[in-house]
């Protein structure tokens, strides 16, 4: 039998090594090597098992450390560094796996925190390009100097301006490899015209010369909001919109995979029981109780949000299920006659409205009617009305 793996492992970095070290071993255990002779039996029969690069990578656990630990994630899905087993996660999977080795320009489209750099290196380091650089290009570190955006992407020659030096861009650091824009959307609309043909694939000049850089470079893209909103609303280039749009991927939510919350957080809690637990002290451990309170919060910050809980947790020895946070406005309400004018609607239509959208928005990120009710500060059963009366999705 032959067995074929890809290691993606980039030292010095805790967290990718345990990825790496999570899914070989899952991998391994889903193919029936669940015991050590098992193991052995199958590098005796598949010489092309990189056994040796693995070893090298992984020397400081054992096998049967590593079948362990594969044991606790049995029934789950680990791929690409990533765990889940929704129907949304797998629907996210299935489209990397379909774009691997594909050059297409990629978009990753999702709510802050939801995993979308993660989405970005699974695509890279499980790719053909796996052996080169990946380089990020965080969009956001420009938004209040757009100036420099083009000169770090392009790179300079000494003399191209006052103080330039010979310095390589982001894209020649990016060459044979993967460049990941991220949060492109942050980039005001005046400075999106440098983007497009950088992503046309014309290339791009280095300051201080006039032919273009010879760079063999995949582009993925992120945004935490709806480009084609954007686009729509004119904050968006629309021939950028089109020329980045070749394939989306759209990160759902955590609050839409709530079936994953429990493997995530015992995923993280294996994860930070073991990067803090001292030798000789027993882990850390959470109440079923406990993670059906964290099951039940909506979590506005994504599985970054929840991340950051079970590492609190296992520091501090306790679980704090956050708070809600929804502003409700109070106070002396100003409107004018000429308002309800451009309008169009009647006072009575107005307040209708407002009081839909307040229920609706309150009972979307509680995810939970009492909650609701007591945020509002209104019985429950008048609450259950009001969501009848406006017809809203509970």
């Amino acid at each position: 039998m032959i067995i074929k793996t890809k290691v993606f492992v980039m030292k010095n970095n805790y967290h990718r090594r345990l990825v790496a070290e999570r899914e070989w071993a899952f991998n391994l255990i889903n193919k029936g090597y669940d015991t050590k002779q098992k193991l052995s039996e199958g590098i005796e029969e598949g010489r092309n098992f990189e056994i040796d690069k693995l070893i090298k990578h992984f020397n400081y656990v054992s096998f049967e450390r590593l079948i362990e630990k594969a044991k606790d994630f049995k029934g789950q899905e680990i791929k690409y560094g990533m765990v889940g087993n929704s129907e949304s996660f797998k629907e996210v999977t299935s489209m990397m796996s379909k774009i691997l080795d594909k050059d297409c320009v990629v978009l990753i489209t999702g709510e802050t925190g939801t995993g979308k750099n993660m989405i970005a290196e699974g695509i890279h380091f499980h790719g053909n390009r796996c052996k080169k650089p990946f380089v990020e290009l965080p969009v956001t570190s420009y938004i209040k100097n757009c100036d420099i955006l083009y000169a770090d992407l392009s790179g300079t020659r000494k003399g191209a301006y006052t103080g330039a030096e010979n310095r390589d861009g982001k894209i020649k650091m990016a060459d044979g490899g993967t460049l990941f824009t991220n949060q492109v959307n942050s980039l005001p609309l005046d400075a999106q015209d440098g983007l497009l043909g950088f992503f046309d694939g014309n290339g791009v000049n280095m300051f201080g010369t006039a032919a273009p850089l010879d760079v063999d470079v995949r582009h993925i893209v992120s945004a935490n909001e709806d480009l084609e909103v954007l686009t729509n609303k004119g904050k968006f280039r629309r021939d950028l919109y089109h020329r980045l749009n070749t394939v989306e991927i759209k990160v759902p939510p955590l609050k839409e995979r709530k079936e994953d919350i429990p493997l995530l957080v015992k995923y993280f809690l294996r994860m930070y029981n073991e990067k803090y637990i001292k030798k000789g002290h027993g882990p850390f451990e959470i109440s079923d109780s406990d993670i059906d309170k964290l099951a039940d919060y909506p979590w506005p910050g994504n599985v970054r949000e929840l991340k950051s809980v079970i590492e609190k947790g296992v520091i501090f020895g306790k679980i704090e299920t956050p708070k809600y946070n929804i502003e409700i406005p109070t106070g002396d309400f100003q409107i004018s006659p000429d308002d309800f004018s451009e309008l169009g609607i009647s006072l009575t239509k107005f307040i209708e409205e407002t009081e839909k959208s307040l229920i609706e928005n309150t009972v979307r990120q509680t995810n939970n009617l009492t909650d609701a009710a007591k945020l509002l500060k209104i019985p429950k059963r008048s609450l259950r009305y009001m969501i009848n009366k406006y017809e809203i999705e509970k």
